[in-house]
C-alpha cells in the first residue's frame, strides 16, 4: 500500500437511507450523503489511520498527531505529556477499537491505551508496565471470551479484563516484523493478517502456528502477500488481501477470487476492508470502493465512482439505517 505520507487524507459520516442498489448502474456520488472533516474543523492531522464510534455516539479518528473525538459540532484532540502519566503514550495513533463493553481501547507507538470517560484520560499498557515486548501496538481486536487481543510487530497478547487486565503472550506470529492488521478469533484458532508476510493462524490446541501459504490442518491455500479483514457471510470467509477478495469454505477449500480481471482492471486490487449490507457486499480499496451481490456464482461488481481509493471503512448500524464512515485517500 502506498505510505500515507505520500497523500492527503479526508474523513468523511456517509448516511445510507434507503440507497437502491441498481444491476445496471454504479452507484454514483450524488446518492450518498458525506459529512467532510479536515484541519479546518479542529482536526490534528489530515493523515487519517483509522476511525471508531463509540457507545456515546462520539466519533474517534486516530491520526499520527495525536487522537481526535468528533461530537459532530466539535473536535477535541488528545496528546501525550510528560507530565500527565494518565495522558496518551504517544501522539501517533494506529488503531482504535470499541469492546463489546464500549470501552475504547487506542494502539499507540508507545503501547497499548484504554479510554477512561469517567477522567477523560487513558490507562497505558507497555514494555515497561506488562510482558509487551514490543513498543509499536499495530492491531486490536476481541476474543470470542471478551477478552481483549492486541499484537505488536511480531507477537500476539491476551488482555483479560476479568482478572484485573492481565496480560500474557498467545504467540510469536512472525518471526521479523510486520505490521499485523488482522486478529480474527475462532472457538479453536484465531487468524492473523500482515500486511507483507500474508496470513497466519494459530491452533488453539496446540499453540502452533501456521502459514497458510503452506501446509496446514484446515486444508486453507492463501499464498498471498497481505491479509487485511475476514467477513464471514452465510458461513463463508470472505478474505480482504493485496490480490482482490479469495471467497473460501468453511472446510478450506477457495470457492472464488475475485480478482483484478472479475473487477475491470488492469493492477491487483488491493482490498483493505469488507462489510456485508443489503444482501450486498462493500469492499474499500486502493482503487475505489467496490460493491458486490453475494452470489459467488455469478457475481455482479459494480464501482462506486467517487474518484477517491479507500483504506478504511467502518459500519455502525441503528434501528433506522445504516452508517458507513470511510476515510477517503485523494
Amino acid at each position: 500500500m502506498r505510505s500515507t505520507l505520500a497523500y492527503s487524507v479526508i474523513v468523511i459520516w456517509l448516511q445510507l437511507l434507503g440507497v437502491i442498489f441498481s444491476d445496471a448502474a454504479a452507484i454514483e456520488v450524488a446518492d450518498l450523503q458525506f459529512t467532510e472533516l479536515d484541519n479546518r474543523d479542529g482536526l490534528s492531522s489530515t493523515v487519517v489511520l483509522d476511525i471508531a464510534e463509540d457507545d456515546k455516539g462520539y466519533i474517534w479518528l486516530a491520526t499520527p498527531n495525536g487522537l481526535n473525538r468528533y461530537s459532530g459540532y466539535e473536535i477535541n484532540q488528545y496528546h501525550p505529556s510528560d507530565n500527565d502519566p494518565h495522558a496518551l503514550p504517544s501522539g501517533f495513533i494506529q488503531k482504535l477499537f470499541v469492546d463489546s463493553d464500549g470501552i475504547l481501547w487506542i494502539a499507540t507507538h508507545s503501547g497499548l491505551a484504554r479510554y477512561r470517560p469517567e477522567s477523560d484520560d487513558f490507562e497505558t499498557f507497555s514494555k515497561q508496565n506488562s510482558v509487551i515486548k514490543l513498543d509499536v501496538i499495530t492491531t486490536i481486536s476481541e476474543g470470542i471470551d471478551g477478552s481483549i487481543l492486541f499484537s505488536d510487530h511480531k507477537y500476539a497478547y491476551s488482555l483479560s479484563k476479568s482478572q484485573d487486565n492481565q496480560i500474557k503472550i498467545l504467540a510469536q506470529v512472525y518471526k521479523t516484523d510486520s505490521t499485523i492488521k488482522l486478529i480474527y478469533d475462532e472457538p479453536s484458532r484465531i487468524w492473523f493478517g500482515s500486511n507483507e508476510l500474508g496470513a497466519k493462524i494459530l491452533d488453539k490446541n496446540t499453540n502452533e502456528v501456521f502459514d497458510l501459504g503452506m501446509v496446514n490442518p484446515w486444508g486453507i491455500s492463501l499464498d498471498t502477500g497481505a491479509l487485511h479483514d475476514i467477513t464471514v457471510i452465510e458461513g463463508n470467509y470472505w478474505l480482504a488481501t493485496n490480490e482482490g477478495v479469495y471467497v473460501i469454505s468453511a472446510n478450506g477449500g477457495q470457492l472464488k477470487h475475485i480478482s483484478k480481471e472479475l473487477m475491470n482492471l488492469d493492477v491487483d486490487v488491493n482490498v483493505t476492508s469488507i462489510i456485508e449490507f443489503d444482501e450486498h457486499v462493500w469492499f474499500s480499496s486502493d482503487n475505489g470502493l467496490f460493491i458486490i451481490n453475494t452470489n459467488i456464482e455469478s457475481p455482479k461488481i459494480d464501482p462506486v465512482r467517487c474518484g477517491w481509493a479507500l483504506c478504511k471503512m467502518r459500519s455502525n448500524s441503528t434501528q433506522n439505517f445504516q452508517k458507513y464512515a470511510f476515510i477517503l485517500v485523494r
